[in-house]
């Protein structure tokens, strides 16, 4: 009977429990580090960030200025303000970013809240789907997107203030002040949410109407409308004066994208508008459906560790059962208004939110995407995405229960999602490591003004921009001044773009606005990057037949000139703060020494180097690396050990028959070494079936 009367209590605890409130941004937090603060740790810098990081240890704040001048000049004051203050730990910025993620979830919960009072739980579900919206991947992206989330809390908290000075009218010129300045922020700043700033008129004409008290509706509207048109007037005063400087001002407006779509329209109006809708339906497609079809896709047992599998599953489960539970008890007790035209209203709203996001990057004809890297252009649409959804969900109210688990199905699983690609990101980051520890051992040095070319990295969340940093912290010997000493070129990339060509003897020129490039095509170092492999100088005379590679990176391994590597001096140690200590052990490590001595002649050290290496259970990962072992051994007089390594190498891989087919005939063209045993060359030729 006590048992029973104590079960009996419980059940009416948990009857009339409800999660408060303020528990919300408790509960945004909570997903925030779930979904993006897990692997922070180990996370590097990517992208962009590398360059800037760059940029500011070399050039200081004046140099992340110049940098900004032609993309976002006001954003580049931001960066002079604040990073001196940061630092350029990777550590710090990850923090950051992860905090204003959060608030930016926070600061979006608070404006519905403010717009639509009685709609608690509507607020608390669409700041739920914002915060771990999983069509922006690039959380990881620390310092660009802390400066992007930066903006879009001004913007939301811009709006906030707006409401708060029309519902708070005691404290209503200090508000409208305060957000007109935010409003300003926004659009000068940033063109992602410029656009977003026109859905300020639509927010406050529905807070007019739900405080005013006429029964006449036709009065009532066109009075609202008055007052609308009236306190939103200098906010579209200071959008129109901005768009009209970018416009006709501002030099630099298409200097990195062009207006296409207005191009379009001059040519013919209505391919304009074909192209238009278009755009218009794709991009809103891409940002609602295929964003939130993306986690349920994207576990690949293939291509994720077991360890790390268990770890995404765990995640999805407790994110999922923790949503559900919480949500379970939050404003299970509100008396919400759902009538059919305030639904009307939200639905305006997340509609005309998800239209305007897109104007931007419709403009210059950018298509969205869910992958990296044109995910970035999604962040717009997070505002009406998560509006959207979670007013679907509202609507099956009768069924609260089944609603809350779907929505709790979808945050577990975009949580998880953010975790994986943190993964991936840890692994990028530190292949990234291994590639410039690896230069630094393969190349120690390079002649001032050389170019490295590379094939182009898919699965990199690093551009060939953001490596032109690293490599001149290996190699830059001069104080930097107006000219850079090395770049770094995916050549695929930027052929159309200003390359001009694979022929030697050409003037290319670069221009990165703090310094500029100024190089010569016959000063050119052609490397084979890969996450598995090692990486490879590439061979002039071998690679440029290589169908194995890109076509773009063959026409670039016949440029490659080996003497431009310089072994005269030790490179200079990477920035501690950002590569930690460097690993010099492994595989590929004792394979950069056995290339250096290859290139050097020095046979015997080639083979010394292989053999110690293999005694400690390490070999080749790739059969490219097998090369330098093979001709090294020929230069040595071993012929049958020569011989060995290509018909396992063969057997391993038939489809490097014809590179193999390569070498061997470099070795016949090579009279020095083969005079003596021509027999042996042509047998291997003909089991290679290199004359078929």
């Amino acid at each position: 009977m006590k048992h029973q009367n104590i079960m009996n209590k419980v059940k009416d605890k948990l009857r009339t429990f409800s999660c408060p409130n303020w528990s919300i941004p408790l509960l945004l937090f909570g997903l925030s580090v779930g979904a993006y603060a897990l692997l922070i740790p180990w996370l590097k810098y990517y992208w962009d960030d590398n360059v800037i990081i760059w940029i500011f240890k070399n050039y200081g704040t004046d140099g992340l200025l110049a940098y900004n001048s032609t993309k976002r000049p006001l954003l580049g004051v931001l960066y002079t303000f604040f990073t001196p203050l940061i630092g350029t730990k990777p550590l710090a910025y990850h923090i950051i970013a992860l905090l204003l993620r959060w608030l930016t979830g926070v600061v979006f919960w608070i404006v519905l809240r403010i717009v639509w009072p009685k709609r608690q739980q509507l607020a608390a579900w669409a700041a739920m789907l914002f915060t771990v919206y999983p069509g922006f991947d690039q959380q990881a992206m620390a310092i660009i997107y802390s400066y992007f989330y930066f903006i879009l809390i001004i913007f939301l908290l811009s709006l906030y203030l707006n409401i708060l000075a029309i519902r708070r009218t005691e404290y209503f010129w200090p508000l409208m002040v305060l957000s007109l300045l935010l409003s300003f922020i926004n659009i000068a700043t940033l063109e992602y949410f410029y656009t977003l700033e026109l859905l300020r008129p639509v927010l406050v004409f529905i807070v007019y109407q739900q405080l005013s008290n006429s029964s006449d509706s036709s009065s009532n509207n066109k009075k609202n409308l008055q007052r609308t048109l009236l306190i939103t007037l200098p906010f579209m005063i200071i959008l129109a004066a901005i768009t009209l400087w970018r416009s006709f001002y501002f030099e630099y407006q298409t200097y990195s994208y062009k207006l296409i779509l207005l191009d379009i329209f001059k040519e013919d109006f209505w391919q304009g508008i074909k192209t238009l809708l278009y755009a218009v339906g794709h991009d809103s497609y891409t940002a609602f459906v295929t964003a939130w079809v993306k986690p349920f896709k994207a576990i690949d047992p293939n291509s994720i560790a077991k360890v790390n599998l268990f770890r995404s599953w765990m995640l999805t489960i407790i994110v999922t059962i923790s949503s559900f539970l919480f949500m379970l008890f939050y404003a299970k007790q509100e008396k919400q208004s759902r009538s059919s035209k305030e639904n009307s209203m939200i639905l305006v709203v997340a509609t005309v939110a998800i239209l305007l996001a897109g104007i931007p990057s419709q403009l210059i004809a950018y298509s969205i995407d869910v992958s990296f890297p044109s995910s970035r252009l999604t962040l717009p649409y997070m505002f009406g995405v998560s509006l959207l959804l979670a007013l679907v969900l509202d609507c099956f109210h009768r069924f609260r229960i089944y609603a809350v688990l779907v929505l709790s199905i979808l945050i577990g699983f975009a949580a998880s999602m953010h975790f994986r690609i943190s993964l991936d990101y840890r692994l990028d980051g530190e292949s990234h490591e291994r590639i410039m520890e690896q230069m630094s051992i393969r190349m120690p040095m390079l002649q001032p003004g050389t170019i490295v070319m590379a094939n182009y990295l898919h699965t990199s969340h690093n551009s060939d921009n953001s490596l032109i940093g690293p490599l001149n912290y290996l190699y830059a010997t001069s104080p930097v001044d107006e000219t850079l000493d090395y770049l770094f070129v995916y050549p695929r990339i930027r052929e159309g773009i200003n390359f001009f060509g694979y022929e030697p003897g050409q003037i290319y020129e670069y221009n990165f606005l703090v310094t500029k490039f100024i190089g010569n095509t016959s000063n050119v170092v052609t490397v084979y990057i890969h996450r598995n492999q090692c990486l490879r100088v590439l061979d002039p005379e071998l690679d440029s037949n290589n169908v194995l590679l890109d076509e773009y990176v063959r026409q670039a391994a016949a440029l490659s000139n080996w003497d431009l590597i310089k072994f005269d001096r030790e490179p200079n140690p990477l920035p501690a703060e950002i590569y930690g200590e460097l690993d010099l052990s492994g595989w590929c490590m004792e394979y950069q020494k056995a290339a250096v001595a290859y290139q050097k002649g020095e046979w015997q050290n080639v083979i010394d180097i292989k053999d110690a290496a293999f005694a400690q259970g390490m070999k080749p990962r790739a059969s490219s690396e097998w090369i330098i072992f093979i001709e090294s051994y020929v230069n040595l007089g071993n012929w049958q050990k020569a011989e060995e390594i290509t018909q396992y190498v063969s057997s391993e891989d038939p489809d490097f028959d014809f590179m193999l087919c390569h070498v061997w005939d470099r070795i016949r063209l090579n009279r020095e070494v083969s005079i003596e045993k021509d027999d042996i060359v042509q047998r291997i030729l003909a089991s290679l079936k290199c004359y078929e």
